[in-house]
């Protein structure tokens, strides 16, 4: 009965001690549904959701899962883009179209969604910062790794160049979409023998694609329209441009416009042909008689500035995702082209 008594005293004495220890000390009740200040999740979900179906990304392209074993679905098919194709364009690029040995990949289509960039690939890219494409390894993007796999240009250019220049080439390789071509510097096609400029506070933006078209809204998450919404310029360009109203800053787009005319004039002076477009993967020079030129009518300093031409008027910026890359190509262009500077 003592041992009984002295067990049961001792217990209560740990239980009291226990208590006197955790006063102060005990963590506050966690709650499962924790309130969440401004706009909720759903919100967020249904607005985000809103703004990509407005942004011409959304599609689903049929050829892209028709075609055995093409490329096209590495970047206009959610699923092939979220493995690639199983396609490593470091060492196995195909510009030319498909690898008859690889097997279609996807049977279905999927289309350009969510996953896409949230998963597989393209949240690889995003983590890393780092991708490989056509013409170099880029290891600084940030985000926009995952933007710059698709949106590169897709060509080698300096290979481009040398079958060109070597009188081997068959058709006109053109740039197709390809925005990170000139904010990276390194997918244009250039001359080797001649010097280009770059603006490097715009080639090393953190996150780079993703920091100016992906701001961040009043609700606090980031925009998923794409577009350069003027209403965003003070906190993209605004950043280091302090009292800029738009892109045009100083009317350098403007500029630009008028050299990519000049560029354009000369090409259809030394050619004959009457504009310079793209169809069927391939740049176009048009004759007067409405038929296609061929490589042999063609001069290397003829294609290599429709080249750029192309490239620059087609990704849209006229010269804002690289300043001093863009003026180098086309007055270099130029140059070679006409004999005479710009």
């Amino acid at each position: 009965m003592d041992r009984r008594k002295t067990f049961l005293a001792g217990l209560a004495l740990v239980l009291v001690l226990a208590l006197v220890a955790g006063c102060g000390t005990q963590a506050p009740p966690q709650t499962t549904n924790p309130v969440v200040e401004g706009i909720s999740a759903l919100e967020m979900a249904n607005l985000i959701t809103a703004e990509w179906q407005a942004s011409g990304k959304q599609f689903a392209m049929s050829y892209a899962a028709g075609r055995s074993a093409n490329t096209c679905a590495s970047c206009h098919d959610g699923y092939g883009f979220s493995v690639k194709n199983e396609i490593n364009f470091a060492t196995e690029w195909n510009p030319g179209g498909a690898n008859a040995e690889m097997e279609m990949n996807p049977e279905h289509l999927t289309g350009i969604g969510c996953q896409a960039c949230h998963a597989g690939a393209g949240l690889d890219y995003m983590n890393s910062g780092t991708v490989e494409l056509p013409y170099a390894t880029i290891d600084n993007a940030g985000k926009g790794a995952a933007c710059m796999f698709c949106h590169s240009g897709r060509r080698n250019t300096a290979a481009e160049y040398e079958a060109y220049a070597a009188g081997g080439a068959t058709r006109f390789s053109y740039p197709h979409y390809g925005p990170a071509a000139l904010l990276t510097a390194k997918g244009m096609m250039e001359y080797p023998d001649m010097e280009y400029a770059s603006t490097g506070a715009h080639a090393n933006i953190a996150d780079s694609c993703v920091y100016c078209h992906m701001p961040e809204t009043e609700d606090g998450y980031v925009s998923h329209i794409f577009v350069m919404d003027v209403a965003f310029v003070d906190q993209t360009c605004g950043s280091c441009h302090s009292g800029i109203e738009n892109y045009n800053l100083n009317g350098y787009q403007d500029n630009v416009k008028a050299m990519l005319t000049q560029l354009k004039e000369a090409v259809m002076e030394a050619t004959g042909a009457v504009d310079i477009t793209s169809a069927s993967g391939q740049l176009v020079f048009k004759a007067a008689d409405g038929t296609s030129m061929t490589t042999d009518q063609i001069s290397t300093e003829a294609f290599v500035a429709g080249y750029n031409y192309y490239g620059i008027k087609s990704e849209g910026s006229y010269g804002v995702h690289n300043p001093k890359y863009t003026e180098s190509l086309i007055k270099n262009s130029y140059k070679a082209l006409t004999g005479e500077d710009m």
